[in-house]
């Protein structure tokens, strides 16, 4: 085992260069190293069989600024690791652990001024913005006192010094139609936070404290890329590990995370009781 790498066999932390035996079935490794983005490697084993491990080479990772159309969003590197998810309370239960790989995050949330740049490049209808078919309206456009102007062809905002705030009354999907669109002008693969990454990239974990301190966790109410499940938490346990947990059953309902003083965990499919949604974007 590499001195430099800490090293986790279905969530127990191995110590030492000693030889496991494990049982027959499926293993999740684990292989963190500061720095690095972890891996997270699934292995069968069958009854009797023996395997030789080797430490991986594991990627380096460092934060990085995506700059699109002159605009520039900050991406934090979090280095993944092993986690106890949950406080045990109402649908966050029951604790369970989980290995996370590796990712980057904003650090803040999406501004009005690069959501109205989405609007205006990907040349977004009007109708689409505005539509409640299916509650699928990507933003709040339906009365006065909406942020969002449109005139002779273009999104701009009412008051600009709204420019730098979190986008807010933003529905799910006009948070994952961005993410792609982001990621056909930058080449990567953008998407919003699972619910696991962000209880692992607020909360803190036995590798590092919070990852993102000061930078909005918990402030506001932000939009996870899981569909709502109440005993999630139950369900995505196996072995007693979870691996990236992320809830993508097809239902109307999707997480919201997040709140001031809490650990905030609801789930909406419109903007109806939702009206201050922000999100963050995630590239892995």
């Amino acid at each position: 085992m590499n001195n430099n790498q800490t090293v986790w066999i279905d969530g127990k932390k191995q110590v030492s260069n000693e030889i496991l035996k494990l049982s027959e079935g499926r293993h999740v490794i684990t292989t963190w190293q500061q720095g690095h983005k972890t891996q997270n490697k699934t292995i069968r084993l069958k009854a009797g069989e023996v395997r030789k491990w080797n430490s991986p080479s594991l990627p380096v990772l460092n934060s990085f600024n995506e700059q699109v159309n002159g605009l520039e969003i900050k991406m934090k590197a979090v280095e993944g690791g092993i986690f106890t998810m949950g406080d045990g309370k109402r649908t966050n239960r029951p604790r369970h652990l989980v290995a996370i790989d590796g990712f980057y995050v904003s650090e803040q949330y999406i501004t009005y001024k690069w959501f109205l740049e989405f609007l205006n490049d990907a040349k977004v209808s009007y109708f689409d913005v505005i539509s409640t078919s299916g509650n699928k309206q990507y933003i709040r456009f339906d009365d006065s006192i909406a942020p969002i102007k449109y005139a002779y062809g273009k999104y701009s905002l009412k008051n600009e010094s709204l420019a730098d705030k979190p986008v807010q009354n933003v529905s799910w999907y006009g948070a994952t139609a961005f993410c792609k669109w982001l990621g056909e002008k930058s080449g990567k693969k953008y998407r919003l936070i699972t619910e696991a990454e962000w209880e692992f990239a607020a909360g803190g974990n036995d590798i590092a404290q919070r990852y993102i301190k000061g930078e909005g966790f918990k402030l506001q109410r932000e939009w996870c890329l899981d569909t709502y499940l109440s005993n999630f938490y139950q369900e995505s346990q196996y072995n007693e590990l979870a691996l990236n947990p992320c809830n993508t059953k097809n239902k109307k309902d999707k997480v919201i995370r997040g709140r001031r003083g809490s650990d905030f965990r609801s789930r909406s499919y419109n903007l109806s009781n939702n009206r201050a949604a922000t999100f963050r974007v995630v590239w892995n």
